[in-house]
Order: C-alpha cells, then structure tokens, then sequence
C-alpha cells in the first residue's frame, strides 16, 4: 500500500515540480508525514493501517521529488554527482539515527510502539518548519534552472514517461535504481520478522539496520573518488554484486549477531552507493526543463520494485 499509490502519482508530481517549483511540495510532503506518523499512535485496524502507509508514500514522494530536482538544478552540472553524495550523505545519517533511536525507544519485543510514533512525527514537523526556509530559495542566477534558453520550453513534449524512457542510458538507470531500492525495502521490512523468527532482540535489529545506513553513508562519502577510479557503470555493477552476494548470505548467519553485522556493512557499501549514482545518471541525462519528471519516472520505477 505504501508504493501503490505513490506510484501512480510520482510522475505528475515531478511535472507540478517543473511547472512550480520545489517549495510547495516539500513543505507539503512533510507534513504529510508528519500527519500519519501521528495518526499511526491511534490506529488499530488493518484497514487504516493500509491507508496510513498510502498516505506516508504520497507524503515520501512530494518531498523526495522536490528535493532531488532541488538537488540536480541549483549549481553547477559538473558538480552534480557531488552535490548528490552530499545529499545521500546526509539521508543516510537520518536512516542511520532514525532505526537506532526508534529501536532503543520501542524497547524490547512486544512493548508499546506509540512514543516510535511520536518521536517520527516529531521529526517531520521539525522537516517542516526547514522545509519554510525553502520558499524563497534559490536566489536569483544562482540555479542552472534559471539559465535556461527560453526555447528550451519546446523539450516539454519529453515530461511523457515514454519519451524520457526513450532518452540513451535513462532505461538502464531506473532498471538499476529500481533493483538497489527492492533490495533495500525488502531488507527493511523483512529484517524485523527475521529478527523476530530467530529471537533477536529489537533493539539489535534497530542496530543492524543502522549499521547498513553508515557503512551506505561512509561509501557515499567516498563515493566521489571511487567514481573517478571505476567510472559510474563499473562502480553500480560491482556494489551491487557485493551487496547480493552480502543478503544471499544473510540466512546462513542467522546464529552469529557478529558476522550478521558485517554482512549489513557489506550490503550497505552497495546499497548506500545505488541511489545517488542513480540519482545523478537520471538527472544528467534529463533535459532540464523536465528534470523533476524524470525523476519523478525514476521514482515511480522504484515504487515498481517495492
């Protein structure tokens, strides 16, 4: 429930963004999250369970969206994989902090979930209220945005998912970002229930979690230098051999927490370094008048692969 309907509206999103602006949405977005993460500490059946989940995919998407164009528009293209590893530098310490402290507040096995709840839409009111300063950014000339020729406008035919995907190299892009981030979301949701099938206690799964946030992190810091060494294609193809090779062997581990933290580390390295090389590849082959579109097409493939 969480990807179905964000996957229906990623893409008219990041055509709002283009015609818009980044503002609106991402202020918008998260205080949509902000919203069900405090109407989650209420809910206690199945049926709003699944409408609060839709309604956090929504909120993920205005804001993912919006900061990504953000991102890709205001600076320099040459500079565009570096402001992307700072911008995944930065996601990965909130997916580093969020899974430890969450872990630690809910306690132990079968304690009550309801200040995990409040601690998040605490956290997304705070992004809100961040989120405001946003509104009269960039300034003015500072956006290669706002350098585009005027005649650039007839590109606006290419907003149609099918077009974009049409464009060299984009295909490949959203096929790999949409196996990185399926990795990623089915080791999330499925790492509590192996935790729980085998005994292991909250708190270490909320660690192990985080664990694959830094090492993801600490390759996205690095990831500069190893795209200058490897080149984009060949460090995407190797991170992610080593990051299935790392979860095939999760099951094997299941008896020793040691060796199941290396592991995370391992998978992290891939998995963190998935995204932003991604990221930049789909908003460096996207024309710039339809950038927020194309990623939100790359989002929308990676609500496919959820």
């Amino acid at each position: 429930s969480y990807a179905v309907l964000s996957f229906l509206v990623a893409v008219p999103v990041g055509h709002w963004v283009d015609r818009l602006g980044e503002h609106r949405f991402v202020i918008t977005g998260t205080a949509l999250v902000a919203a069900v993460a405090g109407a989650l500490t209420g809910i206690a059946s199945i049926a709003g369970l699944v409408m609060a989940q839709a309604m956090l995919g929504v909120g993920q998407i205005l804001t993912i969206v919006s900061l990504q164009s953000q991102v890709a528009s205001n600076g320099e293209p040459s500079a565009r994989d570096a402001r992307f590893g700072v911008f995944s530098v930065v996601v990965s310490a909130g997916l580093i902090v969020g899974p430890a402290l969450g872990g630690f507040v809910g306690g132990e096995r079968g304690a009550d979930l309801t200040p995990v709840f409040v601690m998040a839409a605490g956290c997304a009111l705070a992004s809100t209220a961040v989120a405001c300063s946003l509104w009269r950014w960039p300034p003015p000339g500072s956006s290669d945005r706002a350098r585009a020729e005027p005649g650039e406008a007839n590109t606006a035919a290419l907003t149609t998912t099918l077009r974009l995907t049409r464009i060299p190299g984009m295909f490949q892009a959203l096929l790999a970002s949409l196996t990185v981030l399926a990795s990623i979301d089915i080791l999330v949701a499925y790492l509590p229930a192996f935790g729980e099938l085998h005994a292991i206690p909250v708190r270490t799964v909320g660690l192990l979690l985080a664990t694959q946030a830094a090492a993801g992190m600490t390759a996205r810091a690095l990831m500069l230098p190893l795209l200058r060494v490897l080149g984009r294609r060949w460090l995407l193809a190797s991170s992610m051999i080593a990051t299935a090779a790392s979860l095939a062997l999760v099951p094997v581990a299941a008896g020793s927490t040691p060796v199941l933290f290396g592991l995370m580390a391992c998978a992290g390295v891939g998995l963190g370094l998935g995204q932003p090389i991604t990221m930049s590849w789909v908003a460096g082959r996207a024309p710039r008048t339809a950038r927020a579109t194309a990623l939100g097409v790359r989002l929308t493939a990676n609500r496919l692969g959820q």
